[in-house]
């Protein structure tokens, strides 16, 4: 998985947006993200990624909606837009992958979300060097669903139970 750590960017409302072990969003491990900021504004996660400029590199992640309402996803990778959909229908976690190339030393990953009143799940966020390419250091590739935890934007609705206490 990708990323971090309390200062990594992220911006919008995470009003109701966490790391969480409730089934339902989790797709593989212990913990996902359960992204859902309401009120009609986006939630925004972003990572620095070292890359090398010409290389080619896998990027997957996985994406849930447990109802169709208003909501919208986006994924971005050194400011192309990868995937942006509206009104995505219920979907169990399906499968996203793409092969993108840097352009440089440092490429972000930016992924954009909302769903009112309900959540989107994100999870299993991973990016791989093809063939001979550079991998971005692993170090760095651990997981957005951390980065959230530590920033200490930890709040979401009573249906889900068991959540991660939060001391950040």
């Amino acid at each position: 998985m990708i990323v971090v750590s309390k200062d990594r960017p992220r911006s919008g409302n995470f009003t109701a947006t966490a790391v969480t072990h409730y089934p339902a969003y989790v797709q593989a491990g212990q913990y996902g993200a359960a992204l859902g900021p309401p009120f009609e504004s986006d939630g925004f996660l972003s990572q620095v990624l070292n890359t090398s400029a010409g290389h080619e590199y896998s990027l997957t992640y996985w994406l849930y909606n447990d109802v169709t309402t208003i909501n919208g996803f986006s994924a971005s990778f050194n400011g192309t837009t990868l995937f942006s959909q509206g009104n995505i229908p219920a979907q169990s976690y399906t499968k996203y992958q793409y092969v993108v190339t840097a352009t440089g030393s440092s490429t972000t990953l930016q992924f954009g979300f909302r769903n009112d009143p309900a959540y989107l799940g994100l999870d299993s966020i991973s990016v791989f060097g093809r063939g001979s390419s550079a991998t971005p250091e692993a170090g760095t590739l651990w997981g957005f669903g951390f980065m959230m935890c530590m920033g200490g934007i930890f709040a979401i609705r009573r249906r889900i139970k068991n959540q991660l206490p939060v001391s950040c």
